[in-house]
């Protein structure tokens, strides 16, 4: 979203004078004023300069002078004439705060607050220093502070609606939105048509979770200037998250049809069509974007994200990297490790350190790379969440498994880093040279044969999982209702087994309702041990969830139930995965249909049972 805001300068200075004025002088400062109100930027300056030459002391005609550099953008030179004006008279309100707005405008927000606190010292009834001051601190991200010197300002004027604009923006900053909307609606109270108060008031109302009072809000700035595209590109923005995603194509087409040079327009369009499929105009729409902004980081992500979704992945793999810039707004590796990242050379007689990132899921699925690694090189140390050190440990690759700790980084000594999520582009992946050593995970045997009793050999096991870690960004649309999968059966000789975990476990006994399923998800106390249970299942059916990723690490037979915009690694039009040959894919034929993808598995599930049962009579005979 973009916040759009002002500084308002001076309009002018009321000069005061502080020594005697020469014969005549007073009407060349005066004619300079009205030269530089009418326009005249260089008569104004001549004029100016004459009462220098009258007078090269004289306060006044410096400050002039000052306000016409400024005018004209010279900002070295206008600090300069107002420094000497200052150091002639030294108790000059206009010249401190017109500093203050200069080193603004440079950057240089601790030396801009500290003229405008001595304009405030000189001159402690004007509005407009503590309008500006707030702005500087909301600059230094002192938030509190500048509340408060927006609230002095209103004190002294409280008519003034750019006033009540910056405090609610700071409000809103600083996490107080429901007094930032009661302050954005005071601004719109005394000057209606505000289209930069509207735009910025549905964007507080957007950090409430108010978005459809935030879609009337942008409408009503896009009323108010029909010229603005970045109210249009950020209409659109709240109309995606309502899940209105024909109308968000047409707000940021608006947007970029009065702004072809808008960079989050094009990034803004280009999620919009990722999540509709459209693949070649979602990239091009990235590569605009970073053409006009190179170091728009986020679309660096997700360009990176489209070319995988896309099956480019040599490609995309190489822009993966992005994910750690501190401006993209993802969870890596939370740690400072010490020593080089690994390039994906050799490394004979070194030690390399691999960790884990994000999810369980994305853990999983990297872990096959392992073997090659350990090809390249010396000492292979992998650290791993505590949930998966079990499964791990029997993986082919590391010499040893160290568990992930919240609160340090490993203490096991190492030359070399490196994240898993990185070895796809470390070691040049496409599609054609993904491993396929499957399954690269196994399940420990002990555990296998403690569940054996549990599993009737004569029927035909399918694992359930229909939620992933509510936590997860995009978790409302890849979950589902646990209700949608009694439309699996009950199929003769199937016993469904519930494998769920977390918050939505207890969707079950709404399940229970119309699905006879046995519930183990008690005993799945880390990844071993559910690995251990899908070793009986003849089936796993499952949202996007790291489950999944194991049940096709462990070359079990997996069903994935997929959102319409599925996740990078599912990519699109294809029932098959390359990462997982066991697995297959059933998406969403629009938006939100799950009905349609269980419906299909229930077809599918009751032609896969009749064709074991069968192999099994055939082999009887």
């Amino acid at each position: 979203m973009q916040e759009s805001s002002s500084v308002e300068m001076a309009a002018g200075p009321g000069y005061v004078e502080s020594r005697p004025a020469v014969a005549g002088q007073i009407g060349w400062v005066d004619r300079a004023l009205a030269l530089q109100r009418q326009g005249h930027s260089r008569e104004a300056m001549a004029a100016c300069e004459r009462a220098l030459q009258q007078d090269a002391g004289d306060v006044r005609a410096m400050l002039a002078k000052a306000f016409m550099l400024q005018c004209q953008g010279r900002a070295d030179e206008a600090i300069q004439w107002h420094e000497r004006a200052l150091a002639h008279e030294p108790h000059t309100p206009l010249a401190h705060q017109s500093l203050g707005l200069l080193w603004a405008e440079k950057g240089d927000h601790g030396r801009a607050i500290e003229h405008y606190r001595r304009a405030l010292e000189l001159a402690p009834d004007d509005s407009h220093t503590y309008d500006h001051l707030g702005i500087s601190l909301e600059a230094l991200n002192r938030h509190e502070e500048a509340i408060e010197a927006y609230r002095k300002a209103l004190l002294l004027d409280d008519g003034a609606s750019r006033t009540w604009l910056h405090l609610a923006n700071a409000l809103r900053r600083a996490g107080r939105t429901a007094e930032a909307v009661a302050r954005y609606q005071k601004a719109l109270s005394l000057r209606p048509d505000w289209a930069e108060c509207w735009n910025n008031m549905a964007i507080a109302l957007q950090d409430a979770g108010q978005t459809d009072e935030a879609i009337e809000a942008y409408r009503k700035a896009t009323q108010c200037d029909p010229q603005g595209a970045e109210y249009f590109n950020n209409l659109g923005l709240a109309l995606q998250q309502a899940g209105r995603h024909a109308e968000a194509l047409e707000a940021y087409g608006q947007a970029l049809r009065l702004n072809d040079r808008l960079p989050e327009a094009h990034r803004n369009m280009a999620d919009a069509l990722k999540e509709e499929g459209d693949l070649p105009a979602a990239l091009a729409h990235y590569r605009r974007a970073l053409l006009l902004r190179p170091d728009y980081y986020t679309t660096w992500w997700n360009l990176s994200l489209a070319m995988l979704l896309a099956g480019r992945l040599r490609e995309g793999f190489a822009l993966h990297h992005w994910r750690r810039h501190p401006q993209v707004p993802i969870d890596t590796y939370p740690h400072p490790l010490r020593g080089p990242r690994w390039d994906g050379t050799p490394f004979d007689g070194k030690t390399l350190l691999l960790h884990c990132e994000q999810g369980f899921g994305d853990a999983i699925q990297f872990l096959r790379f392992l073997p090659q690694v350990k090809a390249l090189g010396g000492q292979v140390v992998l650290e791993v969440p505590a949930g998966l050190l079990r499964l791990a440990t029997g993986l082919e690759g590391p010499d040893r498994c160290v568990p992930f700790a919240e609160d340090h980084p490993p203490d096991e000594p190492y030359d070399l880093h490196a994240s898993v999520m990185d070895l796809p582009a470390l070691l040049g992946t496409t599609e054609a040279t993904i491993p396929q050593g499957i399954p690269y995970l196994r399940a420990p045997e002990p555990l296998v044969r403690r569940w054996q009793d549990r599993f009737d050999p004569q029927r035909f096991h399918v694992g359930l999982i229909w939620a992933g870690n509510p936590k997860h960004g995009n978790d409302h649309n890849r979950s589902c209702d646990a209700e949608l999968m009694a439309m699996l059966g009950p199929v003769d000789g199937v016993c469904f087994w519930s494998l769920q975990k977390g918050p939505a476990a207890a969707q079950l006994e709404r399940l229970r309702g119309h699905l006879p399923v046995e519930d183990v998800s008690e005993s799945l106390t880390d990844f071993a041990e559910t690995a251990a249970v899908m070793m009986h299942l003849d089936l796993v059916i499952s949202v996007d969830t790291a489950a999944a990723h194991l049940a096709g690490a462990l070359g079990r037979s997996v069903w994935l139930a997929l959102p319409f915009a599925p996740d990078w690694r599912w990519m699109l039009n294809r029932d098959n995965s390359p990462w997982y040959p066991t697995m297959r894919l059933f998406r969403q034929p629009e938006r939100g249909r799950w009905p349609e993808v269980f419906s299909a598995m229930a077809r599918r599930l009751q032609q896969a049972v009749s064709e074991q049962r069968a192999a099994a009579e055939g082999s009887d005979s």
